[in-house]
C-alpha cells in the first residue's frame, strides 16, 4: 500500500496484513479474543489486497477512498457485533493511523489497552499516532511502554531516539541509535542517521554540507536541523539533498516548514504546491499549505480563498477530521462569507461536538457578527457539556449583559467569581463587567 512519504523522521512504516496474536511476554488483563481465523482475516487479507492495487495502480481518488471507506466500513460492522475482538480493533486502528485518522487510531488503542492491558504492538501504534498529533510526551511514555515488555523492539528505539535528537538531546539519542544500530548492523538507513546525528552534534561545526556529500545524508542532516531549529543551515543542507532528488517529498516538507517558519511564504507555498502535484492526497501537504496562505491573508487577502480551498480538500481526504473544517471556518470568515463560515463550523461541530475551542470560536465569530442570540444558544450547549469551564461561562456572561438580561449575566459573574485559578482572561472580563456595569 501506498504510504505517506512526507513525515518526517517517520522512517519505520507499520504493515499489517493481519494481526499478529499471542504476544510472548506480556501482561495481559485477559486472552485476546480470537475472533476472525475463519472469516475475518481472508476478508481482511482481500481489502488489503484490493487497497494494494489500487496505490499499485492508480485510479481517481474517489475509486481509493470508496475502498478504504468499505474496508473501515467492514470492521465497523464486525466489532459492533463483536466490540472485544482484537484482531478487528487493532486491524482498524493499523487502518487508521496508516491513512491519517490519528485521533481515531488512538482511541482504539485505548480501547485495546482497557481490555487486554499492555501489550508492545498495541503500544507501538499509540507512539507513532501520538507523534503525529505532536504530543511527544505521551510518544514517549507508549514507546517506553514498548521497551518495558519489548527492550529489542526497534521501532520503539528509533522513535525514542529521533525524538530526543529532535529536541537536542544527542547523546541520549546516539545511544538508542547505536542499539537499533547493534540488532541490524546491516541497515544503511540507521546507519545514515546516525552519521546524521553525528554531524547535527559536532560542537566545532568542523563537517560540512556541500555538492559532494551523499544526498541521503545531506536529508537527514537537514531534516535533524530544522527540527533542532537551526532553519538556515537545514534549508542549505535539505537543497543539496533536493538537488539529486527533486521530488523527494521527505525533503519538499520540512524544507517548506522551515521556509514558513522563517515567514519566507512564496518559497513555502512552491515547495507545497509541488507536493500536492506529486500527491494529490497528501492531507499533510493541503493544510500546510492552506496554513501558509492563511498566513499570507493578513497582508493580502486574495490568500484567503486558496487557504479555505486547501482546508476543504483536507476535510475530503479525511472526513473524520474536524480541524480542517474548522480552519476553513476561520479563512471564510476572513473573507466576510458568514453564511459559508457558519456552514463550516457546523460541520466541524458534527466530526467533533465536544471541542471547546471550536465552541469558543464560533461563538466569538457569531457575537462579532451581530449574531448574539445564536451566540447564546451556542454557548448554552456548550455548557451542558462544560459546565465549569470559566471561558465558556465568561463568554456566555457577556453575551447575556449585551442582550440586556442581566440577571442571568450576574449569576454567571457570581458561580466564575467562586471559582479559583481562573484564566488571566477571565479575570479581566470579570473586573471589566463589576456590578453589571460594561
Amino acid at each position: 500500500m501506498k504510504k505517506d512519504t512526507h513525515k518526517p523522521l517517520s522512517v519505520l512504516t507499520i504493515l499489517l496484513w493481519f494481526v499478529v496474536l499471542g504476544v510472548t511476554g506480556c501482561a495481559s488483563k485477559q486472552a485476546p479474543v480470537l475472533l476472525g481465523p475463519t472469516h475475518l482475516r481472508p476478508k481482511i487479507a482481500t481489502l488489503e489486497s484490493e487497497l494494494n492495487a489500487i496505490a499499485t495502480f492508480p485510479q481517481s481518488d474517489s475509486g481509493l477512498t470508496e475502498k478504504r471507506n468499505e474496508a473501515l466500513d467492514y470492521l465497523d460492522e464486525f466489532l459492533e457485533d463483536h466490540p472485544e475482538s482484537f484482531a478487528a480493533r487493532y486491524q482498524r486502528a493499523c487502518w487508521r493511523l496508516d491513512w491519517d485518522m490519528e485521533s481515531l487510531a488512538l482511541e482504539d488503542v485505548k480501547t485495546l489497552e482497557k481490555l487486554y492491558g499492555p501489550q508492545p504492538e498495541v503500544s507501538a501504534l499509540g507512539g507513532v499516532a501520538c507523534y503525529r498529533l505532536g504530543r511527544k510526551r505521551e510518544s514517549r511514555e507508549y514507546f517506553r511502554n514498548v521497551l518495558a515488555l519489548d527492550p529489542q523492539n526497534q521501532q520503539a528505539l528509533l522513535y525514542t531516539g529521533l525524538m530526543l535528537a529532535e529536541t537536542g538531546y544527542h547523546d541520549q539519542a546516539e545511544q538508542y541509535l547505536a542499539r537499533v544500530t547493534e540488532i541490524d548492523p546491516d541497515n544503511a538507513d540507521l546507519s545514515c542517521w546516525s552519521q546524521a546525528l553525528a554531524w547535527v552534534s559536532d560542537p566545532n561545526d568542523s563537517l560540512t554540507i556541500d555538492r559532494d556529500t551523499d544526498p541521503l545524508l545531506a536529508k537527514r542532516v537537514g531534516i535533524l536541523l530544522v527540527h533542532n531549529g537551526r532553519l538556515q543551515e537545514g534549508i542549505r543542507a535539505l537543497i543539496v539533498a533536493l538537488r539529486a532528488n527533486p521530488d523527494d517529498i521527505e525533503i519538499l516538507m520540512p524544507m517548506a516548514h522551515a521556509f514558513a517558519q522563517r515567514n519566507m511564504l512564496d518559497n513555502a507555498i512552491d515547495l507545497l504546491g509541488h507536493v500536492v502535484t506529486l500527491e494529490p492526497d497528501n492531507g499533510d501537504a493541503w493544510m500546510d499549505l492552506g496554513s501558509c496562505y492563511s498566513q499570507a491573508g493578513r497582508l493580502d487577502d486574495h490568500y484567503d480563498p486558496k487557504a479555505r480551498d486547501c482546508f476543504l480538500r483536507v476535510a475530503e481526504l479525511r472526513p473524520h477530521q474536524s480541524e480542517p473544517l474548522h480552519a476553513a471556518a476561520k479563512a471564510s470568515a476572513r473573507m466576510g462569507d458568514l453564511l459559508g463560515a457558519m456552514e463550516h463550523y457546523d460541520a466541524a461541530l458534527k466530526v467533533k461536538p465536544c471541542s471547546v475551542d471550536l465552541y469558543l470560536d464560533y461563538g466569538l465569530f457569531l457575537a462579532n457578527n451581530d449574531q448574539l442570540l445564536e451566540a447564546e444558544t451556542l454557548y448554552r450547549e456548550a455548557m451542558d457539556l462544560y459546565p465549569q469551564d470559566a471561558r465558556i461561562v465568561a463568554n456566555l456572561m457577556v453575551i447575556e449583559f449585551q442582550i440586556g438580561r442581566f440577571e442571568e449575566a450576574r449569576q454567571l459573574r457570581e458561580a466564575l467569581a467562586q471559582q479559583e485559578d481562573l484564566p488571566t482572561g477571565v479575570r479581566r472580563l470579570l473586573a471589566r463587567y463589576e456590578g453589571g456595569e460594561r
